[in-house]
């Protein structure tokens, strides 16, 4: 599949975005990132900056590429995520484990807890 299939499904839209536009969305995601950072917070709040930071530099990505995800589409979260296969060409492997990391988030901020203070983890919170 192709973000040109996507399209034609519905799932995204054409959107022709301006520098600054991306620029700004770029700007939220280090922000967020930054503050995943803050060793003050609590791995739950860690995890849901770096889930902004992802999805915000997905959705700059997605309009770098003249596309958009409509609010509309319940599912615009995932297809940001999944987007960055070919946004960015991420490893579809690395799309799976935030993907389903973040989602057991919504699921299990507890359970996703004991996961964030894993090594492991790190690749999602300072993607």
């Amino acid at each position: 599949m192709s973000l040109e299939a996507w399209r034609e499904a519905g799932l995204v839209v054409s959107h022709e975005a301006t520098p600054e536009e991306i620029a700004d969305l770029f700007a939220v995601a280090e922000t967020d990132l930054r503050d995943a950072a803050i060793s003050e917070l609590s791995p739950e709040r860690k995890l849901g900056c770096a889930y902004g930071a992802i999805l915000s530099a997905g959705r700059a990505a997605l309009h770098a590429a003249a596309y958009r995800v409509p609010k509309s589409n319940p599912g615009h979260h995932h297809y940001v995520i999944q987007s960055l296969r070919y946004t960015v060409g991420l490893a579809p492997s690395i799309v799976l484990l935030i993907f389903y990391s973040l989602r057991t988030e919504a699921a299990s901020c507890w359970a996703l807890a004991r996961v964030a203070r894993r090594p492991g983890i790190r690749i999602v919170l300072f993607l």
